[in-house]
């Protein structure tokens, strides 16, 4: 193996170390070495991000808000460093503060999106729709009409019930360029009424391909909670190291999952739509096969038998649930475990379909045609039901569930004995 002081320079050295610290979740010693680097080099962007990080990660706004305003003042053209005071001052509802420095970053780099999506955020929380509209058209507008930065605004405005400026955002999108289909996707997410059953393959594939490269860190960013279920819950069905398993990680992204099934299983299948996931998956090294299909069309084609089959966070692309339960059936073997989360709808809401499409383009069900789907599918009654909190969007909690289904005989689906 290649020592890594001969991939590195000596001055790199320090840096990389703290990285792999903070990976290993070593924070103290990791944020010694990132001190130690700003203290010799108050310039140093990365160790200065890198140090805010662990301030934040161990629950130390304050000094990460302490350290980021050193560092402007030091270097107050780094967009980096600005970009991340800000996002302290907002974290810490210093609204005002954080409002003057996204404000000078886009003044800089009017076509930096990131500081456009902050600030049009502080605006709307505080009631400032019309600013915060303004903000999105001159950061679009400095990126040529990106159908991308268009939807991200229309979803935005969907979020906070501003219907009027998510079609318009969504118009503008299916005018600006390919994807058509898309954007009007999305608009029948925004206007309601007759919804489809799935989202686009499209959809799916092109979000996920943009996000690839730094999903980890996204989902970090957002909060998600998805990831961290699934031991607990393997936990809770016995399923441990060694239970020589075969298992399909449907949906399987950046493998995530995978790492946390592999020692279960004798085989294990990775499927996802993404070819720019599947790259993160496969340097994982945890799958004996990835498959780049559409869900639905692999478990058509392949004869594989599972006994257990995850579907962690994928459903929440599909309205309709009776075509993937059916299809997760057969592939199955009797007594095969069924294991999916599933975004849920609010109690004040209904829907005669069992579940409603949100602004971002992704379904919620409801509790019942989730258990009714189960029921007619050829599932037994569920075995778990577990609530949490998959992420946060905008600051607000995304309330899901975890469920684990058993395959019954083909003879016995519909008839669940009382209980």
């Amino acid at each position: 193996m290649q020592n890594i002081s001969n991939i590195v320079t000596e001055n790199e050295l320090p840096l990389v170390q703290a990285f792999v610290l903070f990976r290993l979740g070593c924070f103290e010693p990791a944020l010694a070495k990132c001190l130690a680097i700003t203290n010799q080099d108050s310039q140093n962007e990365e160790a200065t991000l890198l140090a805010s990080d662990i301030y934040q990660k161990t629950a130390k706004p304050a000094a990460s808000l302490a350290l980021l305003a050193d560092a402007h003042k030091k270097v107050p053209r780094s967009l980096k460093i600005k970009l991340r005071l800000a996002d302290a001052h907002r974290v810490l509802e210093q609204f005002e503060k954080a409002i003057s420095l996204y404000e000078e970053a886009l003044a800089d780099h009017p076509e930096n999106a990131e500081a456009a999506n902050n600030l049009a955020r502080i605006l709307i929380h505080l009631d400032r729709f019309q600013p915060a509209d303004d903000v999105w058209r001159a950061c679009i507008n400095n990126n040529d009409g990106d159908p991308g930065l268009c939807k991200k605004a229309a979803s935005m405005f969907g979020h906070f019930g501003r219907r009027d400026l998510a079609e318009h955002w969504l118009q503008r999108a299916g005018e600006a360029g390919p994807g058509g289909e898309i954007a009007d996707f999305l608009l029948q997410a925004v206007r309601g009424g007759d919804v489809p059953e799935r989202v686009p393959a499209g959809f799916v594939q092109q979000h996920f391909d943009k996000a690839a490269t730094n999903y980890d860190r996204h989902l970090q960013t957002i909060g998600s909670n998805g990831p961290a279920q699934l031991p607990g819950i393997l936990a809770r069905l016995k399923v441990g190291a060694g239970a020589d398993l075969t298992i399909l990680d449907a949906g399987c992204g950046t493998g995530l999952a995978g790492s946390i099934l592999r020692p279960c299983a004798r085989v294990l299948h990775g499927v996802d739509l993404s070819s720019k996931m599947l790259e993160q998956a496969n340097n994982r090294n945890c799958y004996d096969k990835i498959i780049c299909q559409d869900i639905i069309e692999y478990l058509g084609d392949d004869d594989t038998s599972y006994d257990l089959i995850l579907a962690a966070d994928m459903l929440t692309y599909f309205g309709g649930l009776n075509d993937v339960f059916l299809k997760f059936h057969q592939r199955l073997a009797v007594g095969g475990l069924m294991v999916f989360s599933i975004e849920t709808m609010p109690e004040n809401v209904m829907a005669s379909a069992g579940f409603i499409l949100s602004p971002n383009g992704r379904y919620k069900h409801q509790g019942e045609h989730i258990v009714e789907m189960l029921k007619s599918t050829g599932f037994d009654r569920p075995e778990l039901i577990h609530p949490f909190v998959l992420r946060y969007e905008y600051g607000e909690p995304v309330d899901a569930v975890m469920v684990v289904a058993k395959k019954i005989e083909s003879g016995k689906v519909g008839q669940w004995n009382a209980k």
